[in-house]
């Protein structure tokens, strides 16, 4: 069994992670590292976000509220 490589670890509290406000209906708390990010979003009801692309995948958790709408075929539980 190969030993595991030791890294430093950083740890985040999204209550530490000061909130940036993008638009009225738009709000967000990052992590980033070198090939990575992962993002606490706020969107108020009737916020829209532009089609955009990301170098990587991404993967969303909606953690309150009753709706979202993707534009793009595939990526929404109810397009499969």
């Amino acid at each position: 069994m190969k030993e595991a490589i030791k890294r430093d670890v950083t740890k985040f509290r999204w209550d530490d992670i000061p909130e940036e406000t993008l638009n009225p209906l738009l709000s967000r708390k990052l992590v980033t590292g070198d090939r990575m990010m992962i993002s606490q979003l706020v969107l108020k009801k009737g916020c829209v976000v532009p089609a955009h692309k990301h170098e990587n995948e991404q993967i969303t958790c909606i953690l309150d509220g009753a709706q979202i709408r993707s534009p793009w075929k595939g990526h929404h539980p109810s397009q499969r």
